[in-house]
């Protein structure tokens, strides 16, 4: 199975007969099936909530870390378990960074790229 959403007893009956199993969710949950998993010796890949942060120090290339943190939050549409929720950057590059990031934001176009126009002939 690929996916599965459920609650508790569906989780449980899985555990039971997989061979192996990925679990993303709350950290509680995740003690939950690390220890039924355990009793199995199950190999178990866990991403539990993470708040997933970047940090840009004052000596950092900030168009590199300005181009990083925008991908690195907006890549698929920030729905990546790994996508940059959060960021700590000192205050002597604080100004500049955020307009540098403001910039690379409001550059960001959705839908098709436009193509000029041809005059019919």
């Amino acid at each position: 199975m690929q996916v599965v959403a459920g609650y508790g007893a569906a989780g449980e009956a899985l555990i039971d007969c997989a061979d192996m199993i990925a679990f993303t969710g709350s950290v509680e949950t995740g003690k939950k099936v690390m220890r039924r998993a355990a009793d199995r010796l199950l190999p178990v890949s866990l991403e539990l909530g993470g708040k997933d942060p970047m940090i840009v120090l004052k000596d950092a290339d900030l168009d590199r870390a300005a181009g990083a943190c925008v991908w690195g939050a907006l890549m698929n549409c920030g729905q990546t378990c790994t996508s940059i929720e959060r960021v700590y950057v000192e205050a002597p590059v604080y100004a500049q960074f955020v307009d540098k990031i403001v910039a690379r934001v409001q550059a960001i176009r959705q839908g098709p790229a436009k193509t000029k126009s041809r005059s019919a002939a």
